[in-house]
């Protein structure tokens, strides 16, 4: 992830192993804002949370753990996003990877706030091309 992140919006973390024991890639979403923040703000990020939670809920296990290794590339084992958008479009741009795939995605400086979905899959697929996987065209 590149210094371009949001100061508020929606944290994804990497959650310690022992705080879901029956997760094997823990990740956990939540609000980050601001004090004070307006109740329009506070609304947008509470809606786009919940968002994002239902999104990684309905994630694969290797998408998962593809969100746990990006979180745990930051000191405070989470990277925050301006809104729903861009998790949505790395999960569309992911979907059908493996765990082999996980390390080259997860160091690619992704810069969330200027990535369209299209820059998002052409991101994935120049990454996945370059480990190594020359017919990795998933479905856009």
């Amino acid at each position: 992830m590149s210094s371009d992140v949001a100061r508020f919006g929606i944290a994804v973390s990497a959650c310690p192993r022992d705080w879901a024991p029956h997760e094997e890639w823990p990740v956990g979403v939540g609000s980050v804002l601001p004090f004070p923040a307006s109740e329009a703000d506070r609304q947008r990020v509470a809606r786009d949370t919940a968002r994002v939670a239902l999104l990684v809920a309905g994630s694969t296990a290797v998408q998962r753990q593809l969100l746990y290794a990006m979180a745990n590339r930051h000191p405070e084992g989470r990277f925050v996003l301006a809104d729903s958008t861009w998790v949505e479009h790395l999960l569309d741009a992911t979907r059908g990877i493996v765990a082999a795939d996980v390390e080259g995605l997860a160091n690619i400086d992704w810069s969330p706030s200027a990535s369209s979905k299209d820059h998002v899959f052409e991101t994935v697929q120049r990454a996945l091309r370059r480990i190594g996987r020359p017919n990795c065209e998933f479905e856009k």
